[in-house]
């Protein structure tokens, strides 16, 4: 978790526009952070855009063109659709996982004896 001004210096480092969008490549050089520690921090901002009164949203493509900063209602609602995508498909993952681990009638050919 990072203090805000933090994430604000982080949040300025990200370029302005679609065609000088950056990768998590060059945010993990940028910012001296593993891969994950990236998409932990860049959550973190989104989640926090309104509560540091950020002039742009930080949205990204999962065409691999990267991250940017933005104010176009088109390029967020792109993003907003793709990241509701990703929420049904997990969805309709956890339900079919739900429904295996409650499906009582599967066959068990080992008599539950597993090396």
């Amino acid at each position: 978790m990072n203090n805000d001004k933090s994430l604000y210096t982080y949040y300025r480092s990200i370029p302005i526009g679609k065609d000088r969008a950056v990768s998590r490549a060059q945010l993990c050089r940028m910012w001296n952070m593993g891969d994950r520690a990236v998409r932990l921090t860049v959550a973190e901002i989104r989640d926090k855009a309104k509560v540091l009164n950020l002039e742009y949203f930080i949205v990204s493509d999962s065409q691999g063109k990267g991250y940017w900063r933005t104010k176009d209602r088109a390029e967020i609602g792109e993003f907003n659709n793709q990241m509701m995508s990703r929420v049904k498909s997990i969805a309709a993952t956890v339900k079919c996982a739900k429904a295996f681990l409650c499906d009582t009638s599967q066959t068990d050919l080992f008599d539950g004896l597993y090396m």
